[in-house]
C-alpha cells in the first residue's frame, strides 16, 4: 500500500467529520485522523507531524486563526485547509495571511473541493521538492565549473 500523507480532520460536527474522513479514505488516503476540537488535535500534533490539517474554521474554544498561529511557528511544514460555514472574505484573507493553503466554504461540493485542494497541495509540495533538488544540482554544477575554470587558469598561467 502506498504511503499517503497524514491528514488531520478537525470538525466538531460528528456526521461531517465522519463524512470527510470516510471520503478521504475511500480516495486512497490511509492516514486520516478525526478530531472534534482544536485542543484534541493539538495534543496529537506534537507526537505526529501531519502534513495536512483540514479544519472547520469556527470551533468552540480555539478558532482557525488560534490553531494555525499555535501550530505553524513550531511546525512550518504543516499545511492548513480551512473548511467553514462562514462566507466572510475578510476571514478567508486573514486565514491565508496566517499561512493557510486555502479556505473553503462548506457547501454540497465541500468534500470534493477538499480533495481537489489536497491534490493541489501535494502537487505544489512535489514541485517545491523538485525545485530544491534542481537548485542543489545547479549550485553543485556551478562549483564544479568554477573549480574546472580555476584549474584551467592555473595550468595556463603556471
Amino acid at each position: 500500500m502506498k504511503k499517503t500523507p497524514q491528514i488531520f480532520v478537525v470538525e466538531d460536527d460528528p456526521p461531517m467529520n465522519a463524512l470527510l474522513c470516510t471520503f478521504l479514505e475511500s480516495k486512497g488516503f490511509n492516514q486520516v485522523h478525526a478530531f472534534f476540537s482544536v485542543e484534541e488535535m493539538l495534543a496529537r500534533v506534537h507526537r505526529k507531524d501531519p502534513i495536512i490539517i483540514i479544519q472547520d474554521y469556527e470551533l468552540p474554544g480555539m478558532n482557525g486563526l488560534d490553531s494555525i498561529r499555535s501550530v505553524k511557528p513550531k511546525y512550518p511544514n504543516v499545511e492548513y485547509i480551512f473548511l467553514s460555514g462562514q462566507h466572510s472574505i475578510d476571514v478567508a484573507i486573514e486565514a491565508i495571511k496566517s499561512g493557510a493553503f486555502d479556505y473553503l466554504v462548506k457547501d454540497s461540493f465541500a468534500k470534493e473541493n477538499v480533495l481537489i485542494k489536497i491534490r493541489n497541495l501535494l502537487r505544489v509540495k512535489q514541485l517545491e521538492r523538485r525545485h530544491k533538488r534542481m537548485l542543489f544540482f545547479l549550485a553543485g554544477s556551478m562549483v564544479l565549473l568554477l573549480f574546472t575554470a580555476l584549474a584551467l587558469i592555473y595550468t595556463l598561467f603556471r
